[in-house]
């Protein structure tokens, strides 16, 4: 008999992110000089493949990364980075290059010289999009020589394969192969930063003691939620308990709880939900109580959220 996968907070996560692809991903074969320039985006992510040869990417003004082949990269928060051959020349917008005629992933000839480069762009919308991206950082870097590297090169093996010979249901597995790179480069992500110290809302999602609070805020956002009730779910004291998850996550288990509950509400109201079903299923006893709260953090009214189907950007508060 086959054991349940138990469903973790990482997983609760993503079922709450709404991740898209542009489905643009596809072999660039750059000789140089070449460079691609990307301007900064709200809330999207540009990713990056190094099947032959190598490239630097360099973000704004921090120190330039060397990738080589079976390298990946992805650029978080789409800040302004430039992807270039070494000489910094000929630096062309990404649409440019994309529009040129290239072979597929699998017809590029060997040419020397020459650099073959997968790209694609990345969206995340809804409030929690925004502290998610925030929390990723500027980069994360899968390397090809890494002990979890094989992982990415089979999922780019299949998505060169998806792209170069389409057939029915194509665009539904791509957008799930593209969904686990974006969670390898996650995983990736909260490891790197697991011991550095510093506070990331990540960190809360990969910490055993923490665990299973985190799973029954994510599973039982309308429940009365108290710090107290959280420590004991832990089998933690209330101040251990309270001190761990601030230090790791970087905001109290309480305003944890309310992100969760805005954006559980948010997705509810987006599939079309009325504001009293929403209030009753985040914890409010009122719609004026639970609407005051929406507006207050995520910068809209649930009415707008119904309305548009998408939360417009905001600056979201802890």
């Amino acid at each position: 008999m086959i054991d349940t996968v138990q469903i973790d907070p990482l997983s609760q996560l993503f079922s709450q992110l709404e991740l898209r692809a542009r489905g643009l991903a596809r072999m660039l074969v750059l000789s140089s000089p070449w460079g691609i320039a990307v301007p900064e985006a709200y809330r999207e992510f540009n990713m990056y493949s190094v099947r032959k040869g190598n490239c630097i990417l360099q973000i704004a003004d921090q120190e330039p990364i060397t990738l080589h082949a079976g390298d990946a990269a992805l650029v978080l928060r789409n800040r302004p980075h430039i992807v270039h051959d070494g000489s910094r020349a000929n630096l062309r917008p990404l649409s440019c290059w994309l529009s040129r005629e290239e072979p597929g992933c699998e017809s590029a000839s060997s040419e020397d010289g020459t650099t073959w480069l997968i790209s694609e762009n990345f969206s995340l919308s809804g409030m929690l999009g925004c502290s998610f991206a925030t929390a990723l950082g500027d980069c994360v870097v899968l390397k090809a020589d890494d002990g979890e590297g094989a992982r990415h090169q089979h999922l780019f093996s299949l998505l060169c394969r998806e792209s170069s010979a389409p057939r029915p249901g194509t665009a539904f597995v791509y957008s799930r192969l593209m969904e686990l790179f974006f969670v390898e480069f996650l995983r990736e992500c909260a490891l790197k930063h697991w011991d550095d110290g510093k506070a990331n809302i990540l960190r809360v999602l990969f910490d055993p003691q923490l665990l299973r609070a985190v799973q029954l805020i994510h599973e039982n956002p309308g429940e009365s939620w108290t710090v107290a009730s959280l420590a004991r779910a832990a089998g933690m004291s209330r101040t251990a308990f309270a001190v761990r998850f601030t230090n790791l996550a970087g905001i109290s288990p309480v305003a944890y709880v309310t992100k969760w509950r805005m954006a559980s509400a948010e997705k509810l109201l987006a599939k079309g939900q009325t504001l009293g079903e929403v209030a009753a299923q985040v914890g409010y006893d009122s719609d004026a109580a639970f609407a005051r709260a929406f507006k207050r953090h995520t910068g809209a009214s649930p009415g707008t959220v119904r309305r548009n189907r998408t939360l417009q950007p905001a600056e979201q508060s802890a």
